[in-house]
């Protein structure tokens, strides 16, 4: 049977195309679709960052989700990426994970970031240093393999400058969800220019850190997984496509 997530999304999908969902109007909350659509909201969640990833639906903080324009009056949003999306999901299927580990990550860690900023100590600063002149061999040698293991050492060493056991417990559980997704077997940085880009988003947050710049670390963090989301998406083209880079 096709996931929940999967089916969830295509329904959603069709109403759009159909203009029961009208491009720019607001889609019901996530307890609305989920007696809607008699599923978790968890369920929506994973269905909604689908549709956000190929660029269907937008989030705006504190106010809801919205439709972007029918793409029946406008070609930018690409309806023929939806085979594509269910691909992805029966590979996340295969793995045991979901798109909601991801974004909890991305929501979560620029927090993290900023209260590092305010309680790293010169053990944490001195490891983080050390992670960013291993990030830069990795990137020089292109290893792939050493700068994946020094991306998850990274940002468990964020995590644990926080000095709260729940949030470094919290950031572990998430990290052993997705390890196994599409975005860490699939993308494996394959390009030593995308190796770059991810370098120095790390180092703009050790920089943040260092400075005890709370604002600056939340921004790098955020920067970070915007870079993320990115690469989701193009992944998933590649797969589309059948190619890569």
């Amino acid at each position: 049977m096709p996931k929940k997530s999967s089916l969830v999304y295509k329904q959603i999908a069709d109403k759009i195309k159909s203009g029961d969902f009208p491009s720019h109007s607001r889609l019901p909350n996530e307890m609305e679709l989920s007696r809607e659509f008699g599923v978790s909201r968890s369920v929506i969640r994973e269905a909604l960052s689908a549709l956000e990833i190929v660029e269907m639906i937008e989030r705006r903080a504190g106010d809801g989700t919205y439709i972007k324009e029918n793409p029946i009056v406008n070609v930018r949003v690409d309806f023929s990426m939806e085979p594509v999306v269910l691909q992805l999901f029966n590979k996340i299927e295969e793995c045991g994970g979901s798109f909601t580990a991801l974004e909890a990550r991305s929501l979560t860690e620029p927090v993290f970031a900023g209260v590092a900023a305010m309680r790293a100590d010169e053990f944490d600063i001195a490891e983080m240093k050390s992670l960013c002149a291993k990030f830069e061999r990795a990137l020089e040698n292109f290893d792939k393999e050493l700068f994946r293991e020094t991306d998850v050492n990274f940002h468990r060493c964020v995590a644990g400058a926080c000095k709260n056991e729940l949030m470094e417990a919290f950031l572990l559980h998430l990290i052993d969800t997705e390890k196994f997704l599409l975005w860490r077997k699939e993308i494996n940085w394959p390009t030593k220019e995308r190796m770059e880009l991810s370098l120095r988003e790390h180092i703009d947050v050790a920089n943040a850190i260092f400075d005890r710049d709370y604002g600056a670390a939340v921004e790098a963090m955020q920067r970070h997984f915007a870079f993320h989301w990115g690469e989701v998406a193009r992944s998933m083209k590649n797969i589309g496509t059948g190619g890569g880079d």
